[in-house]
């Protein structure tokens, strides 16, 4: 059973010293139901969001841009409000997800994650999927490409991080809403 990383990470508070912390904490690292279970925990929070924001059902082949186009008020419905948190949060699940497959990889090869390996530093794109060894169809890498772009910055800003940046990552609500829990799908069965 994985051991929880609940304690507060203070050594002087935890009453944990800071090697059996590093030493807990690489040990999570290499374990891949660690990274699967923070993903699944993503996961269902995003599809809580889901279910509390009750999207309209009709009109689902549209993209987000032209079902967004017919608010023609200032005031979004509440759907839209949540909609990027809800993209942030499977985006972020699928990040975990394709970092447990490259850990449970790593692991069968018998390598170890150390603390400073530069893939556990990156964000989820189609070549942290590469790296990975977790092939993607062109529709996939297209998706996972702009759920890149909602984790960098369109789930958390109004604006792109880099201004010369003009691309704003919108999406096809059924067919990717689709592909996203596809492509989640696919990638738990390959941990």
């Amino acid at each position: 059973m994985p051991k929880p990383l609940c304690f507060n990470y203070g050594p002087a508070k935890s009453g944990v010293s800071k090697d059996d912390r590093e030493t807990l904490l690489i040990e999570q690292a290499n374990d891949p139901s660690e990274w699967k279970m923070t993903a699944l925990d993503l996961n269902y929070a995003a599809d809580v969001l889901w279910k509390i924001a009750k999207p309209p059902q009709a009109g689902w082949g549209k993209s987000l841009k032209s079902i967004l186009a017919k608010f023609k008020s200032t005031v979004e419905p509440d759907w839209v409000k949540l909609i990027h948190s809800f993209i942030l949060l499977k985006s972020y699940a699928l990040e975990n997800l394709v970092k447990a497959v490259y850990v449970k990889r790593k692991k069968e090869s018998g390598e170890v994650i150390r603390e400073n390996d530069p893939l556990l530093d990156k964000h989820l794109d189609a070549k942290l999927c590469k790296e990975s060894q977790i092939s993607l169809s062109k529709q996939e890498e297209g998706l996972v490409n702009r759920l890149h772009d909602c984790i960098m910055w369109a789930g958390r800003y109004p604006i792109p991080k880099n201004a010369r940046r003009d691309s704003v990552p919108w999406f096809n609500t059924a067919t990717d809403l689709e592909m996203m829990d596809s492509l989640i799908n696919r990638i738990m069965n390959l941990i």
